[in-house]
């Protein structure tokens, strides 16, 4: 494909590739927000009950995120760590960002207010429903086992699977 900026190489049109680095990126920012968490636990429980949630909650969302984070980065059960975080960013938004500041425009609301917890929760659920790509634990799990990638029933053009990492496609059953 010639464009723009030149000749485009494979790379361009990795999705594994860019599912990686959204991995990368995504994760090792719910393991820095976990971590921190746990560093100052008691501030952070105190934080917590000021938005009217339970000391027991602290602990779920630090070990939610802390773990959710890890599993974006390892590539593995990205279901499960989207959950987490899309239930994390839900609550936050309901109960962190609140009602926007009186005179305050509602564009300055969503930039500062909860707009960025729905583009957390949009990036884990698009790793979600994306799979995490040809370099993932996940994808090396399935290949060991010689497991057949359920996307790969589905025709992907022949570019060859992110998730399991073949490149033809498994016959439908």
């Amino acid at each position: 494909m010639n464009g723009m900026f030149g000749k485009c190489s494979s790379w361009c049109h990795n999705k594994s590739a860019g599912l990686l680095l959204l991995r990368l990126a995504l994760g090792s920012f719910f393991v820095a927000h976990g971590l921190a968490k746990f560093q100052n636990m008691e501030a952070t429980t105190a934080m917590f009950d000021q938005w009217g949630l339970s000391s027991m909650l602290t602990q779920v969302a630090s070990w939610g995120e802390l773990l959710a984070g890890l599993a974006f980065i390892l590539g593995a059960f990205q279901w499960v760590a989207a959950g987490i975080i899309t239930t994390v960013m839900i609550v936050a938004i309901a109960k962190v960002t609140g009602a926007p500041v009186e005179g305050q425009p509602a564009l300055l609301h969503f930039i500062f207010g909860w707009g960025p917890n729905m583009v957390y929760a949009a990036a884990a659920l698009a790793l979600a429903f994306c799979g995490a790509g040809r370099w993932s634990l996940t994808a090396w799990h399935m290949k060991r086992k010689g497991m057949a990638c359920q996307m790969c029933k589905v025709d992907h053009g022949g570019a060859g699977c992110a998730n399991c990492g073949s490149s033809t496609p498994t016959p439908q059953s």
